[in-house]
């Protein structure tokens, strides 16, 4: 098989190629409604394929009931990332709540008469309220449809009779994917458990909330790190002010997420994975602008899966060659 000589390639076949990709990225954006949810219960699935097939090896269970087990366990792992979420939610608007007098303290502090403009209640369009209500509805029917969707084809993909043949052939394009998830599975663990202490040792409040939801946040890339440093800071400045201990806990934050963002993450998914980290951020911004948030925690997934593939096919065409 000949490469493709970009430089021989004539006017109307860089127009085909160029509309092609242009159709393909449409395409993807349509099916988002669809592809997301399939993609984030193939992942899971992936997730917990180990533990299914431990399942099938236990002798005084049959497929049927091995496969209930996978699937039971997938679906308490999204439930217990929702209960987390809202548990941990719930106890920051309480914090929120009892320092409500610092809350207003601090937005006295804040001088914004730069501005020089004058608005009230009154002054607020009804049709902007109208339009969030609507947002948020239809945010929240997209989060719905999405978890049974996921729901769905996690049943089908469990439930497959000739799931382990189908999955033992792909076995060479989805392996990096466990080998990745894991490494973010350890990372999150070892993040979450150093703050855990940095937090005790400051006796900062909510610590055991704070610590499931770091963990749960630096699953995501790049942008959980970040979150991960802002959402505690509104519980250090209600219980320390703008003190030393407050100060001493965002560097200490900050510290943490860089040193294993920037340092350890790069070189154990480079040396396991061989990502370049440029590659990481590329295909998070192009995955992110397609599917917008769940195109940036699917990103390095489907980046891994497009990587084996273009590497098999390099290597069938060579030996053709």
């Amino acid at each position: 098989m000949d490469k493709l000589n970009w430089k021989k390639l004539s006017l109307t076949e860089s127009c085909l190629i160029f509309l092609s990709g242009f159709f393909a990225l449409l395409l993807l954006i349509k099916l988002k409604v669809i592809l997301v949810p399939l993609l984030s219960a193939i992942l899971l699935f992936l997730v917990f394929r180990p533990l299914d097939l431990k399942f099938q090896k236990v002798s005084f269970l049959n497929r049927t009931f091995a496969s209930s087990l996978s699937l039971i366990s997938s679906y308490s792992f999204i439930y217990l990332i929702f209960v987390c979420v809202a548990y941990v939610g719930s106890k920051i608007s309480k914090i929120l709540e009892q320092n409500e007098n610092s809350l207003t303290r601090l937005t006295y502090k804040l001088d914004f008469s730069f501005l020089n403009f004058n608005f009230g209640v009154r002054d607020i369009d009804p049709n902007i309220i109208v339009n969030s209500v609507k947002q948020l509805s239809w945010g929240a029917m997209e989060l719905g449809s999405f978890l049974l969707l996921v729901h769905v084809f996690l049943f089908f993909l469990f439930f497959d009779k000739n799931k382990n043949q189908k999955w033992e052939k792909c076995k060479l394009y989805y392996s990096d994917v466990g080998t990745y998830v894991g490494v973010k599975l350890l990372l999150a663990s070892v993040t979450a458990a150093i703050l855990g202490v940095v937090f005790s040792y400051f006796e900062l409040k909510l610590t055991a909330s704070l610590v499931i939801l770091i963990f749960l946040l630096d699953l995501l890339p790049n942008i959980g790190a970040l979150l991960a440093v802002l959402i505690p800071l509104p519980i250090a400045y209600f219980q320390y002010g703008t003190g030393v201990e407050f100060f001493s806990l965002l560097g200490a934050l900050i510290a943490v997420q860089v040193v294993i963002g920037n340092f350890v993450e790069p070189k154990l998914v480079g040396k396991k994975l061989g990502l370049d980290p440029i590659l990481v951020v590329i295909s998070m911004v192009i995955w992110g602008l397609v599917w917008g948030a769940a195109g940036v925690f699917l990103a390095i997934p489907i980046t891994l899966v497009l990587k084996k593939v273009l590497k098999q096919h390099a290597l069938v065409a060579k030996k053709k060659n």
